[in-house]
Order: structure tokens, then C-alpha cells, then sequence
């Protein structure tokens, strides 16, 4: 073969083979190689870390990969990640506000005033301006009568010191009831409860309450309560303790805050009759909130 042939015969073998390299991919250009499939984590519908999971790039398709790409998806991502002290004591704000809101709304612990106020069903009115106008020696520091025996006389639960003298001796729904009666409640409608102790027992209340025959909330602490906002001077609390714990017992009062956060319960235990924060001998398993009408 004469030189010329020869030289273009090279030159045709080489540009053969060339077209057979970039066929088979082997010349593409490095930014237009396939990238491998990559999962990140990424931000999904609900707005928070870790979502949803996000697949950067197609699975069967050719992808140009910038240099930069990288680097803005790194600074995306850290900046989603910047904490406003501001917009976060907000947000935690909102989440209590919104946890508060949903405890009070919950069917499953709360209740709907649909039924009449305790004082109102009761026929009492004034309470808070009777135990105002006896804030001082007339219930507090009265002495607790120990003795389910007194049951057998519920009357001998519903002696302030005020009214009694030294003579003066209640237990906690005793003294409850006592300011119901003054305040023209017909106590007979809690002795129809059937529960021995008629007025005197707290389980009266809360069998008006499971009865539906009054309107009451009910929380699972005390935090929550106080949390609720739904507290006012002079309602009515019943305390629950966990029943099956052997020797237990339930408890009565009024809660006395000046405000619905303010824990204050004026109640008449061990210690006698007096105002102090919400609290039994038992552990308290739930809450029961009477508010009174004219709260």
C-alpha cells in the first residue's frame, strides 16, 4: 500500500475506534456521567426535620451534577437548621398553649357543662361571698373529726369553730357542705345519692357528677389544672385517689386562688381546717373541677 493509503487507513481505523469509545460512554465528560442514586434526609409536608426522605437525583436518567451544587444544598440545609431564640420560645409558647387547649377539649377526661352548676343544681347562691365573709377563725383552724363513725350522724361534720365553739369539728365534705347549707342548698338532694354519710361524704358530689345530674372537668394533676384556666375562686374540687392502693380515700374542697394558675385549696384534712396548696394524704389519680355559677 502506498504511503497516502496507508496514512489515510490509520487515520479512518482511528476515527472508528473513537466513534465505538463514545458509544459505549466511555469519553462522556465528567460533569455529564451518571451519578449514582443518593438518599438525604429532607424536610417533608409537615415542615420538620427528618420528615419525609428525599432521593437527590433520577435513578435512570443522565444528570448534570454543577459544582456548586453541593455547597447550596449544604447551606439550604443549615440554614432550615438556624435557631431564632425568639421564634422558638414562641413555637414553645404555641405548643402549650395548644396542649392546654387540647386537655380541656378531650371527651375522654373532660367534660361539657351541659348540666347545671353544683351550686346552682343544689340551690345554693353566694358561695364565694359567704366564705369571704368568713375567711378568718369561723371555719379555719376548726378541728377534723377522724371516725367514719360520725356517718351515722352526718350533722356532727358540720361544725365550724365560728358556729360551735370549741365544740367546732368537720371533716372535708362537712365542711363543704356547711357552706352549701348557708348558702340555701338543699343538702337532702346529696343524701338521695344513696352513699352512707349522705351530705357528708364526698362520693355524694362525685356521684352527681357520674350521674350527670351537674356539670364538672376533669384533669389528670393538679399542673394541669392549674394549666387549664378553667379554675375560679370558689370552685368546687374533688379529689380521686387510686382506689385499688389499699386504705385509701378521696378528698373535698374549695380551690382558692386569685387567679386559675394560683394554687390555693381551702379544705379541711388532718391538719384541720385551711387554706393550702391542692394536696391529699393519698396519691390524687384525677381531678374533678365544679365550677360554680357565678364564676
Amino acid at each position: 500500500m502506498k504511503e497516502p493509503y496507508k496514512k489515510y487507513g490509520i487515520i479512518a481505523a482511528a476515527a472508528i475506534l473513537v466513534i465505538v469509545m463514545l458509544v459505549l460512554g466511555t469519553f462522556v465528560p465528567a460533569e455529564k456521567r451518571r451519578v449514582e442514586p443518593t438518599i438525604t434526609q429532607g424536610k417533608g409536608q409537615a415542615g420538620t426535620e427528618g420528615a419525609a426522605w428525599t432521593d437527590t437525583t433520577a435513578t435512570t436518567e443522565i444528570v448534570t451534577v454543577a459544582p456548586q451544587t453541593a455547597d447550596t444544598s449544604l447551606t439550604e440545609a443549615s440554614s432550615d437548621k438556624a435557631v431564632d431564640p425568639a421564634a422558638s420560645e414562641k413555637e414553645s409558647s404555641e405548643q402549650i398553649t395548644e396542649a392546654t387547649e387540647a386537655a380541656v377539649q378531650d371527651p375522654e377526661r373532660v367534660y361539657t357543662l351541659s348540666s347545671p352548676a353544683l351550686d346552682e343544681y343544689l340551690g345554693a347562691s353566694g358561695v364565694v361571698n359567704w366564705l369571704r365573709q368568713h375567711c378568718n377563725d369561723y371555719y379555719l383552724k376548726t378541728e377534723f373529726l377522724i371516725g367514719s363513725y360520725a356517718f351515722d350522724d352526718p350533722s356532727q361534720l358540720l361544725r365550724p369553730y365560728g358556729e360551735y365553739g370549741e365544740d367546732g369539728r368537720m371533716n372535708c365534705t362537712g365542711f363543704v357542705s356547711h357552706v352549701m347549707k348557708s348558702c340555701g342548698a338543699d343538702l337532702s338532694l346529696l343524701t338521695e345519692q344513696g352513699q352512707w354519710g349522705g351530705y357528708a361524704n364526698a362520693i355524694s358530689y362525685w356521684k352527681l357528677a357520674n350521674n350527670g345530674e351537674v356539670g364538672y372537668y376533669t384533669f389528670d394533676s393538679v399542673e394541669e389544672l392549674l394549666a387549664s384556666g378553667l379554675a375560679r375562686k370558689g370552685d368546687v374540687l374533688y379529689l380521686e385517689p387510686d382506689w385499688s392502693a389499699e386504705n385509701t380515700d378521696c378528698h373535698i374542697g374549695f380551690f382558692w386562688g386569685d387567679n386559675s394558675a394560683d394554687n390555693k385549696f381551702w379544705n379541711s384534712d388532718l391538719r384541720g381546717n385551711a387554706i393550702t396548696e391542692i394536696t391529699m394524704i393519698d396519691p390524687i389519680e384525677k381531678i374533678y373541677l365544679f365550677p360554680l355559677s357565678g364564676n
